[in-house]
C-alpha cells in the first residue's frame, strides 16, 4: 500500500524529520538535486522543494506518482530499476529511500547502481524498518509471525533488516555509513500502529528482558551513507557545539571547502558523538578547543593506531584576561589542556600571534587563517536616498570589552537621536544597555544567518572595539572579513589583530580606544555616504583577494601534508590486540570492543555516554559486570 505522512520538523521522533536534518548538515546551505525513491503522493519531496531544492521522484503506485507530479519537479510512474535504466546519465546530490529497499528483492544491487548516480560528496539516505524491535519479539514468543497492512511486518517487505544486517548491507555494496538516526516506540505503540494483536504477557514478559538493550525499541533505523573514500584522506572533526557560529567559521567552512578541491572526505561530530565505527574511518581527527583528561586518553588511543591528532584552537585560552574571568581553567584543567596541546601531532591556529605562542609548547604548528566567503547574497546599502539614518553595528559571540566604546555610542546618542541606529548582535547588548544606551538586538545567530542579517541592512557601519591585551592580540580579524563582504565599511580599534590586517583611511578606519576617537570616526563615516561607500569597495576587493575560503582550503592541505597520512596503518584496529584508554583498558578484534574494567570505568562511561545510556550501563556494570556492559556495548 502507499503511505501518507505529514512533515512535522519539530517532532525529532520521525524518519521524515531525521532526514530533513541529514540534509541540512550536509548541504552546507547549498540547494541540492535530490531523488526520492518511493515517494508516494510527494510528501518529504515535497517538503524539500519549498525549502528550495530540485526534487525528483520514482513511484510505483499510478495514482501517488500522478499527485507527487503536481508537487514535485518531476515523478517517473516506474520502479528504480527501470528509472536508471532509462536515465543513466542522470546524477543526484541525494539519493532517498524511505521505506523502500525492504521492498526491492536485490537491494545490494541497487545500492550499487546508485553509484553511478550520485554526484561527488553525493550521498544516500534510507530509513528501513528494525525486524528486531520489541514488539516483534512478543509475537515471536506467542509463535506468530503474521504480516500486516502496514509496518515492520509489511506484508510487501522482500527483506528483513536489524540495524547490524542493515550496516552491512551498506557496506558490502562499497559504502561508509557517516551517520545512524533512530526512531523508538515502545511495544504498545507498535503493537497498535501495526495491528499484532499482542498478549499483554508477552508484552510485559519482553520489556523485562529488553529494559537495557538500546536498540530494542528502535522502530526505524535512518543511514546517511556516502561511497566509500577509497583514496581519499579521511577526517574526523570533533566540536564542542555544532550551533555555534565557531563551528562553521574554523572547522565547517574551511574543511568543506579543503574536501571539494583536494578530494577528501570529512565527518562532523559534537563531542557527544564518538563513535567506534568513525575511529576506525578516519585518518586525521580534529578536536576543536577541548582538552581534558579524557580527550589525552582518545588521542593516545588514536595514535598508537597510526592515526593523527590535530588540536584546533582559535584563542589563547591559556592567558584569558580578567574580564573574560567565566572562561578561566582551574589549575589542573589548564595543565591537562596544555598536556593535549603538547600531545597533538599538530596544532592549527588562526592567526600567526597565536601559532607563536604555541610553538612553545609543540614545535607543529601551522596557522589556518580564518576567512570569508561571499554569500551571494546582495550587499548592504549605502545610500542617502533610502535613509540619512546611519545603523551602527556591534556583534560578538563572547563579552568583548566594550567599556571604551559604551560613552562614545551614549553620546552618539543623545547629539544625534534622529541620524543613529544601534544594533547589537550577542552578549555586548547587556553591557551597551546596562549603560542606559537604547539598541536593537539580536541572540546569537549561525554564520549563515549572521551574513543574512547584514546583508538586510542599510547604511550600516561595522563597529570592531577590542582591548589590548595579549589574549585579544591573538584573535582572528574575521568580523572585519565578514562586514567587507557584506558591504560594510568598519572602525576598528587600533591594536592587533586588527591593526595587522586594516589599511587605516582605506580598507577601514583605525581608532584609539578612547571615546573621542571613536566619535569622530562615527561621525566622520556617518556624514559621507561617498566614504562609506568607498571604504566598503576597497575592503571587498582586499578580502576577496586575500582571504577567500581557497586560502584555508589550502591551508588543510598543507596540515595534511605535513602529516604524512600512511594508509597501511589501518589496519591496526582490525588486529586483536588490547590498548590503553587511560584509566579503561579494551581489547579490539574484527569483531567489535571487548571491555576489562578499571577503577574509574564510570567516569569514563559518564564522559562518554548520555545520562540516560550512562545510567543504564552503570547498574548492569553493578548487577552483571563488564560482560553485561560490553554486551551492551556491542549493540550501539
Amino acid at each position: 500500500m502507499a503511505y501518507i505522512a505529514t512533515i512535522d520538523t519539530t517532532n525529532k521522533n520521525n524518519s521524515h524529520t531525521i532526514a530533513i536534518d541529514f540534509i541540512l548538515e550536509k548541504s552546507n546551505g547549498s540547494l541540492l538535486k535530490i531523488l526520492d525513491v518511493g515517494c508516494s503522493e510527494g510528501y518529504l519531496g515535497g517538503y524539500l522543494k519549498n525549502s528550495g531544492h530540485t526534487v525528483l521522484g520514482v513511484e510505483m503506485n499510478p495514482q501517488s506518482a500522478h499527485k507527487a507530479s503536481e508537487v514535485l519537479d518531476s515523478v517517473y510512474n516506474g520502479s528504480i530499476s527501470e528509472y536508471f535504466n532509462h536515465h543513466s546519465d542522470e546524477k543526484f546530490d541525494v539519493i532517498l529511500f524511505g521505506d523502500v529497499l525492504e521492498h526491492i528483492a536485490d537491494p545490494n544491487q541497487i545500492l550499487e547502481i546508485c553509484h553511478n548516480h550520485l554526484n561527488r560528496d553525493g550521498f544516500i539516505i534510507a530509513s528501513l524498518p528494525n525486524v528486531a524491535h520489541a514488539a516483534i519479539r512478543a509475537m515471536l514468543l506467542e509463535g506468530r509471525w503474521e504480516y500486516a497492512d502496514l509496518g515492520i511486518l509489511d506484508r510487501t517487505h522482500l527483506r528483513f533488516f536489524t540495524k547490524d544486517s542493515a550496516k552491512a548491507l551498506f557496506e558490502q555494496a562499497q559504502y561508509d555509513i557517516e551517520d545512524i538516526g533512530q526512531v523508538h516506540l515502545p511495544i504498545e505503540v507498535v503493537d497498535q500502529l501495526c495491528n499484532l494483536n499482542l498478549n499483554q504477557k508477552y508484552i510485559d514478559l519482553v520489556n523485562k528482558l529488553v529494559s537495557d538493550e538500546p536498540d530494542a525499541r528502535v522502530f526505524q533505523n535512518i543511514f546517511l551513507a556516502q561511497p566509500k573514500c577509497e583514496n581519499a584522506i579521511r577526517i574526523v572533526a570533533y566540536v564542542p557545539n555544532k550551533d555555534l557560529p565557531l563551528y562553521e567559521i574554523r572547522v565547517k567552512e574551511p574543511l568543506n571547502n579543503w574536501q571539494s578541491r583536494y578530494n577528501g572526505c570529512v565527518r562532523y561530530r559534537d563531542y557527544s558523538e564518538i563513535r567506534v565505527y568513525d575511529l576506525y574511518w578516519g585518518d586525521i581527527f580534529v578536536f576543536q578547543r577541548s582538552g581534558g583528561e579524557y580527550i589525552l586518553n582518545l588521542m593516545s588511543v588514536l595514535q598508537k593506531h597510526g592515526k593523527k591528532c590535530v588540536f584546533e584552537l582559535d584563542d589563547l585560552l591559556t592567558e584569558i584576561p580578567d574580564f573574560l574571568a567565566h572562561h578561566k581553567m582551574s589549575p589542573d584543567t589548564l595543565n591537562s589542556y596544555l598536556e593535549v596541546i603538547a600531545k597533538a601531532d599538530l596544532v592549527t591556529t588562526t592567526t600567526q600571534r597565536l601559532a607563536d605562542k604555541f610553538l612553545e609548547i609543540n614545535s607543529q604548528v601551522i596557522c589556518v587563517p580564518n576567512c570569508a566567503e561571499s554569500s551571494g547574497l546582495p550587499l548592504a546599502k549605502q545610500s542617502s536616498q533610502l535613509t540619512n539614518k546611519v545603523t551602527l553595528v556591534v556583534a560578538s559571540s563572547d563579552r568583548v570589552l566594550v567599556n571604551f566604546l559604551a560613552p562614545a555610542l551614549l553620546k552618539i546618542q543623545e547629539a544625534y537621536p534622529a541620524d543613529y541606529d544601534i544594533f547589537v548582535i550577542g552578549p555586548p547588548g547587556d553591557y551597551l544597555e546596562s549603560f542606559g544606551i537604547k539598541i536593537t538586538r539580536s541572540d546569537l545567530v549561525s554564520h549563515t544567518e549572521f551574513k543574512k542579517l547584514l546583508s538586510g541592512l542599510i547604511n550600516p557601519v561595522g563597529l570592531i572595539p577590542l582591548d589590548d591585551s595579549v589574549f585579544s592580540s591573538c584573535k582572528s580579524p574575521i568580523k572585519f572579513f565578514d562586514y567587507a563582504l557584506a558591504g560594510m565599511p568598519v572602525i576598528c580599534s587600533n591594536v592587533p589583530p586588527y591593526s595587522d590586517y586594516v589599511i587605516n583611511g582605506e580598507t577601514g578606519f583605525l581608532v584609539e580606544n578612547d571615546t573621542d576617537s571613536w566619535v569622530a570616526a562615527i561621525l566622520k563615516l556617518g556624514d559621507s555616504v561617498e566614504l562609506r561607500q568607498t571604504l566598503a569597495q576597497n575592503a571587498i576587493e582586499y578580502v576577496k583577494l586575500a582571504f577567500s575560503l581557497d586560502v584555508a582550503g589550502d591551508a588543510w592541505q598543507s596540515v595534511v601534508n605535513k602529516l604524512a597520512i600512511s594508509r597501511t596503518q589501518d589496519l591496526a584496529l582490525l588486529k586483536p590486540e588490547t590498548y590503553q584508554v587511560g584509566i579503561l583498558r579494551t581489547e579490539v578484534d574484527a569483531n567489535g570492543i571487548r571491555l576489562e574494567v578499571r577503577k574509574s570505568l564510570p567516569r569514563i562511561l559518564r564522559q562518554l555516554l548520555s545520562k540516560t545510556v550512562y545510567s543504564k550501563l552503570y547498574r548492569v556494570l553493578r548487577t552483571e559486570g563488564i560482560r553485561g556492559v560490553f554486551q551492551r556495548l556491542k549493540r550501539i
